[in-house]
């Protein structure tokens, strides 16, 4: 019988070749699956729509991360092209798009397999959709907007009940106390207004200041309870309306009846995804992950910054994560980037204290350009 180590799941099938150049049946292509079996990867998603925060351990959500990443793979063979070929197109500088997102694990999934190499897109994930006035996270704004094509699109995408929009009024109206924590301190800073809306529009003001006038700049609020986007730019430019129409169709196909109701609760991800700036989909996409599924924030070769410090802070302590994923394209620099990361995430005392304690554990991942495989390089014991 064939079989695959469930750290390394890279998808066969009768029409893909194997590392020897020889083909499988569709009979051993059953077999190689079952350690990844799509019922256990159903199973697994049932209970975490069903728990509460904290449903899923470390190891569950780790295997449904691999389990989704399966069904990605299969999505990109049938999109007949490769991520190799939407990263060829981001490293030349092709992109269409950049979408600055809030880290909440209730935003829509904003690309897939389907776009192929025909509209691609970059994503930065950051608390409260914030464009921060300096740190990584600007750095990697700037250079993920010069690095689109001429006449590309930088969007900023809010959405109702932001807790980090939240958490500023409450801040701001108590008269802008220290919170004892210097990554939470920044955030509630940086976010401004009374609500969603007026936290976007004054982002977009952030936003024009470090985009050249060769790209257009726009933001929309996603309400997940109506399935729309509400463009709040006058006179959007054509990329927008193509991009918010296609997110409300997809917030409509995966609409049960129920989906409105589920994301109006409270967040309860099973994971903490730290994708690189240069993957070429959203974590999401990578670990076909359904809405309120994974909290997802951006990292960089230069490492974490108080923005995503927060956000890994809050899901941790608030939301009941005990599971960190890291997620970049394979290359020899990645296990020196991930370091980083875990050096910086180790810095934050009460995040160290459960990592220490085995409360919270790390996965690592080397996602394969090729095929869309996701090689789990490590998960500490």
């Amino acid at each position: 019988m064939f079989k695959i180590p469930i750290y390394h799941n890279t998808i066969m099938s009768s029409h893909i070749r194997t590392q020897t150049g020889k083909t499988r049946d569709d009979e051993t292509k059953k077999i190689l699956h079952l350690p990844l079996s799509s019922s256990r990867t159903l199973e697994l998603k049932e209970k975490h729509r069903a728990g509460g925060q904290g449903a899923l351990n470390a190891r569950e959500s780790r295997e449904l991360l691999l389990g989704g990443n399966v069904a990605h793979q299969e999505k990109v063979v049938a999109s007949g092209t490769t991520p190799k070929a939407r990263y060829n197109k981001i490293v030349a500088k092709e992109a269409d798009y950049l979408v600055v997102a809030c880290s909440d694990a209730r935003n829509q999934t904003l690309d897939s397999e389907e776009d192929a190499d025909k509209l691609v897109g970059l994503q930065i994930r950051v608390a409260g959709n914030v464009i921060p006035k300096s740190g990584v996270s600007r750095d990697e704004i700037k250079e993920a907007a010069e690095g689109l094509r001429e006449g590309g699109l930088v969007l900023i995408t809010a959405h109702i009940n932001c807790g980090a929009v939240a958490e500023h009024v409450k801040w701001e109206h108590g008269g802008c106390c220290d919170t004892g924590s210097g990554p939470l301190n920044k955030l509630l800073e940086a976010v401004k207004g009374e609500n969603p809306k007026e936290n976007a529009l004054a982002q977009l003001e952030h936003l024009k200041t470090i985009v050249g006038d060769d790209k257009s700049v726009a933001a929309v609020l996603y309400d997940w309870e109506a399935g729309t986007y509400e463009i709040l730019t006058p006179e959007p430019s054509e990329l927008v309306e193509i991009l918010t129409s296609k997110w409300e169709m997809a917030h409509k196909r995966a609409d049960d009846g129920t989906l409105g109701e589920r994301l109006s609760a409270t967040q309860k991800p099973h994971a903490i995804v730290i994708g690189s700036n240069d993957m070429p989909f959203s974590v999401d996409t990578v670990f076909d992950s359904e809405q309120n599924a994974i909290f997802s924030t951006t990292g960089s070769s230069g490492g974490l910054d108080n923005y995503d410090e927060a956000s890994i802070l809050y899901a941790v302590e608030h939301l009941g994560v005990q599971h960190i994923a890291f997620v970049a394209p394979e290359n020899d620099s990645n296990s020196a980037m991930f370091d980083k990361w875990e050096a910086d995430i180790r810095s934050m005392g009460a995040v160290a204290e459960k990592l220490d304690s085995g409360a919270l554990k790390i996965t690592r991942f080397g996602y394969d350009l090729s095929n869309g495989a996701c090689k789990d390089t490590q998960m500490a014991a």
